[in-house]
């Protein structure tokens, strides 16, 4: 229950950081991929008008994609400036959050919590999850929308082929969830590792008279060059061998699928059920499926990294101070009665002393 409430208030530092930003980037996305979208199913349409001789409405379906075309470059182009300029303040500001509740927590916790290692979570651990939840959340926005729009325009065209489309796509997703565990434990491990390197790497770099002083140089260095050793051989070759394999496995798939789909479109031609105007939108609409299938792909992949991210964060939130006592009103005296006072216990320095201090007198 405790961690689940820190986690909350990680979200929620997350979201009132960065939601402007997230809805720029998002809105990016659902023109450019509406627009692919509806230009792909008027270049079908085109299509058909041309084998039909019918060159004055193929012209105007012409204009359309034009038009289509011009809109998918200028719009996302300036939402993704203006979503750059808001995702620069949004860092700002969620750095400026986290560090605040660096500064809240109890002196015993702050104390405890290395500088280097603190330095390092709010540097690289807090910049990443930012990125992390700024991209996972343009997806959760622009993706629902555009599928949505995307099945509008190909169920009435190509019905049965519209969902086995899907399904190809979709048929990508299960890779990253089946490599789940393995892509969080080495990211785990690849941040704690880094982190031992770094703190050593601060130690050394706050005592260089000490350590030359008395000779202990080369053991220092003999110790960060065993850490990197150990990084490199037991940690960054498992991580690149299961990147490498990911990467083939969704290469090879995604040329299966193409091949795939474009044997059921020549099965579904030469039997009459499709005309060639419809496999001219289903290239694009699979182009606009692919894209949406490789964002959903993304969000699977960043979610184990995030979950070690907020696991990192979640020092900075944790032994806070208590900020909900009572409210002080107006003060215009201090006043002590019968104080008694000891360093060692034995002697004391003030006894039974009372006084009263108005504001703004010295004493």
């Amino acid at each position: 229950m405790y961690k689940n409430r820190i986690y909350r208030q990680i979200a929620a530092d997350c979201t009132k950081a960065y939601w402007s930003s997230i809805l720029f980037y998002a809105l990016q996305l659902i023109v450019s991929q509406v627009a692919v979208a509806y230009s792909a199913r008027m270049l079908g349409v085109f299509s058909a008008y041309i084998l039909n001789n019918e060159i004055q409405k193929g012209l105007g379906c012409l204009w359309q994609i034009l038009i289509c075309v011009a809109i998918s470059v200028t719009l996302p182009l300036a939402c993704s400036t203006m979503g750059e300029l808001l995702m620069f303040r949004a860092s700002l500001n969620h750095e400026r959050a986290v560090l605040n509740r660096y500064l809240n927590k109890t002196y015993a916790a702050a104390v405890g919590l290395r500088g280097s290692d603190a330095q390092f979570r709010l540097e690289e651990d807090q910049i990443q999850l930012g990125g992390y939840w700024n991209t996972t959340g343009m997806y959760l926005i622009s993706v629902p929308i555009v599928v949505t729009y995307l099945l509008w325009q190909m169920v009435p065209v190509m019905g049965w082929f519209t969902l086995f489309v899907a399904a190809v796509c979709c048929v990508r997703i299960f890779v990253p969830i089946f490599f789940r565990k393995k892509t969080e434990e080495y990211d785990r491990l690849e941040r704690e590792s880094r982190t031992k390197m770094r703190n050593l790497e601060q130690e050394m770099l706050e005592k260089p008279v000490e350590l030359c002083l008395y000779g202990l140089q080369n053991d220092e260095l003999a110790r960060l060059k065993c850490l990197q050793k150990d990084y490199l051989e037991t940690l960054f070759v498992k991580k690149a061998k299961l990147e490498t394999w990911q990467k083939n496995i969704l290469g090879g798939m995604d040329s299966f699928c193409m091949l795939v789909l474009l044997a059921v479109a020549a099965i579904a031609i030469s039997s009459g059920k499709m005309g060639v105007e419809s496999v001219t939108a289903m290239i694009g609409f699979y182009y606009v499926f692919q894209t949406e299938a490789g964002y959903v792909l993304e969000i699977v992949k960043q979610l184990p990294i995030c979950k070690n991210l907020v696991q990192r964060i979640s020092v900075f939130y944790e032994a806070q101070e208590r900020t909900d006592g009572e409210t002080v009103g107006e003060v215009t005296s201090i006043t002590f009665r019968n104080v008694t006072f000891s360093y060692d216990g034995k002697n004391d320095i003030l006894k039974n002393c009372s006084e009263q201090i108005a504001m703004h007198e010295k004493t």
